[in-house]
């Protein structure tokens, strides 16, 4: 595995022991999250609760326009930075 893939503690069995999860691990804002393989961006905002239409989708540094969601599936290792729009005044 890439050596960017975190070690994730399993502490339901065994307090120390280490494993390397079997679905895609990526990071979102800054913590890390699995998602079953195939998962697209569209589905990781649904994930998240966030409203697609308030949201800004980074993926590794570039900025994943709406229209590009539904092809766009998350790759072990990737690095998103989702931003909500908010109002005020």
């Amino acid at each position: 595995m890439p050596s960017r893939v975190p070690r994730i503690p399993r502490s339901a069995r065994a307090p120390g022991a280490w494993y390397y999860p079997s679905m895609p691990v990526v990071t979102v804002n800054g913590g890390w999250r699995e998602f079953p393989d195939g998962t697209t961006i569209r589905e990781l905002l649904k994930a998240l609760g966030a409203a697609p239409v308030l949201v800004v989708v980074e993926r590794n540094g570039e900025v994943v326009y709406p229209e590009d969601w539904d092809g766009a599936v998350l790759c072990e290792g990737d690095s998103f930075e989702v931003a909500t729009f908010v109002g005020g005044g």
